[in-house]
Order: C-alpha cells, then sequence, then structure tokens
C-alpha cells in the first residue's frame, strides 16, 4: 500500500486488507506468501506475528519488487484512503485489544506523545508544554521506544492524551469511548 512502512497505513489500509483475506474464507495455510511493502520495523513484525503470519511467508516487495505467481490474491483497499472505515478500526480493536499489554497499576492514563526524535515537525517549546502539563499529571512518552502492544495498552487505559498531529495518534483506534484527545 501507499506508504506501507509508516505506522498509519501499515494499520489503517494493510493490515485491514488481511482482513478481508480472513473473511473471504481463505485459508492461511494454504497461502505460500504474504507480499507486503517492508517489514523491518518493530510494529510491521509485531502486527503480523499477532495476526500468526510467520516471518518465513513474509516477502518485501521493498526488497522484492518483481514477483511471479501462478495465483496472487490481491484485498482491495478497505476504504478511502486517509480514513479508517469503520470495520477496519472495529478489526483492530478485536484484533489486537485483547493481545495487548496487561496495563501496570503505576502506568500513566494523562500521556503526552513527544515526536523529540523525529526528523520533521517537533514541538519547538516542547520543555515548556512538557513542565506545564506535568502539573496537571501528563507523562511524556516517546511512542518509537515501545512495542506495538505496549504503544495500545497505554492508549487503551488512557484518560487524556496530548500529542502533535502525526502517525502515533492511530493509536487512538485503542481508547476507550470518552478519552480526550
Amino acid at each position: 500500500v501507499r506508504g506501507g512502512r509508516t505506522y498509519y497505513h501499515w494499520q489503517a489500509d494493510l493490515l485491514p486488507r488481511i482482513e478481508l483475506l480472513r473473511q473471504s474464507n481463505i485459508d492461511f495455510a494454504a497461502i505460500d506468501f504474504f507480499a507486503v511493502n517492508s517489514c523491518d520495523l518493530p510494529f510491521q513484525q509485531d502486527s503480523l506475528q499477532l495476526l500468526g503470519i510467520p516471518p518465513e511467508k513474509i516477502i518485501e516487495s521493498t526488497k522484492l519488487p518483481h514477483i511471479k505467481a501462478k495465483k496472487l490474491l490481491v484485498p482491495s483497499l478497505p476504504g478511502q484512503v486517509g480514513l479508517i472505515a469503520k470495520w477496519s478500526s472495529e478489526f483492530l480493536r478485536e484484533t489486537f485489544l485483547p493481545q495487548k499489554a496487561t496495563p501496570k497499576l503505576d502506568q500513566p492514563r494523562r500521556l503526552y506523545i513527544t515526536r523529540q526524535t523525529a526528523s520533521y515537525r517537533q514541538v519547538v517549546n516542547e520543555e515548556e508544554l512538557v513542565q506545564f502539563l506535568s502539573q496537571y499529571g501528563f507523562v511524556k512518552i516517546s511512542l518509537e521506544s515501545l512495542s506495538f502492544a505496549e504503544q495500545i495498552g497505554l492508549f487503551a487505559v488512557a484518560d487524556a492524551i496530548v500529542a502533535p498531529h502525526w502517525a502515533g495518534l492511530t493509536n487512538a483506534v485503542y481508547c476507550q469511548a470518552g478519552t480526550r484527545i
């Protein structure tokens, strides 16, 4: 999918396509390979593993752009590019929420999601912002340092989230109703 190396497009466009195969009653064991953009990022590996797709069945189109197949199944995009379809959100929640890490008692419920390690679109006065938000119980979190399951677990129990607009907010799909963003 376009942008398949990014967190948002991976979850909004690529993973639901795998669900379309499942909904078509296609036996995953009968599929020789699954072609994806890449699979070198931890969230990609973790999500495919949670879907039961073993690493040896994954072909990365960035490494092997020309594929010859006797039979090729290509599921449609799950909706409009840039919008997560309702059924896709439900699929992500039903599939990954039950498998998330159990929240710890000391896990923060008010999150400030930083873009500190990003190469662009950083918050220029972030230290001031973090100091201000800490008065209200917000904790600075770098999503890049967390596993896929840990990210889901954080968003699943969060009461409030402050973040600049970016792909990390894709995890809002795992929030409870009433979480303030």
